[in-house]
This record gives C-alpha cells, structure tokens and sequence, in this order.
C-alpha cells in the first residue's frame, strides 16, 4: 500500500511538469544511473518522440530538474562537458527515479 502510495505521488508531480521537462527525466531515468550529457539525452528524445529541444529548453529543464532534487549534475571543471544523472526515488521523497 505505501508502494501505491509514492507511485501516485511520484505521477502527481510528474503530471505539474512541462513537456520538455518531463522528456528531459524519462531520458535520465532511461539512462540507468549513467551519467548523460544534455546533447546525449536530446538524442534520446529525438529517438523516442521523433523531436529535439532546443539547447536553452534543455538547459533549463535540466536546471529545473536539479532544484526539484530530481536530477544531479556532475561538473567536470571548467570548459568540459557537464553530465547529468537521475536522482534515485529513495533520495528525492519518491519521486521519479524508481
């Protein structure tokens, strides 16, 4: 019963997301835990859905996604390629990641 529970919450949330956003983590959860670069997750979408995203749509899904605890950005210093991981649902109150 707590399982249902988290299911629907984890579905509320992701119901309230945009589009792109919501693509953005269905990609990242895709991924098993491999970090992915944005422009590799945009492959996924296109892929999936027949669509890319803009660079500036990405980069702010994806940063909408760090703040709501949803995904984790793995920085490489500066000038390199940044990579992003879905957070776990036992990390992020259930939501996403399963």
């Amino acid at each position: 019963m707590a399982y249902a529970v988290e299911a629907q919450l984890a579905e509320d949330r992701t119901d309230e997301m945009p589009p792109a956003r919501r693509k953005l983590l269905d990609a990242l959860i895709a991924a098993n835990n491999v970090p992915k670069t944005g422009r590799e997750l945009v492959d996924w979408i296109v892929g999936k859905h027949g669509h890319g995203l803009t660079r500036e749509t990405c980069s702010r899904e994806l940063n909408a996604l760090l703040r709501d605890g949803l995904a984790d950005r793995i920085d490489a210093g500066q000038g390199l390629v940044v990579h992003w991981v879905a957070v776990p649902a036992s990390q992020n109150g259930g939501q996403g990641n399963p």
